[in-house]
């Protein structure tokens, strides 16, 4: 059971990590000239953090599946849901992002 707590929560890091690093890389990526656009995905794609942060999906994705091995889908769905705290927390830090008390209480 612990394991799969475990691996719960690793996969709520993954996704959290993952998802900040593919918005800083987004964002550096669009600029004046090309802003968003069909292309985007391509300008990504040539990225290597990009393709990390993709990596690191596919990481939480198997440790998810680990985790729903063991425990039962409601105990996965909840521990995964902290990946929103570990987005918030990452947006502070890399984007400057300031959080309010109720925003702060709440991760």
């Amino acid at each position: 059971m612990w394991v799969g707590l475990i691996s719960a929560l690793f996969a709520a890091l993954c996704y959290g990590v993952a998802s900040t690093v593919q918005a800083v890389v987004a964002q550096g990526t669009e600029d004046d000239k090309h802003g968003v656009d069909p292309r985007l995905l391509i300008r990504l794609l040539r990225q290597w953090k990009y393709l990390a942060s993709i990596a690191l999906d596919l990481v939480g994705l198997v440790a998810q599946i680990a985790a729903l091995r063991t425990l039962p889908l409601f105990l996965v769905q909840a521990a995964l849901s902290a990946s929103i705290a570990v987005t918030a927390v990452l947006a502070v830090k890399w984007f400057g992002v300031r959080l309010s008390g109720v925003e702060w209480s709440a991760v």
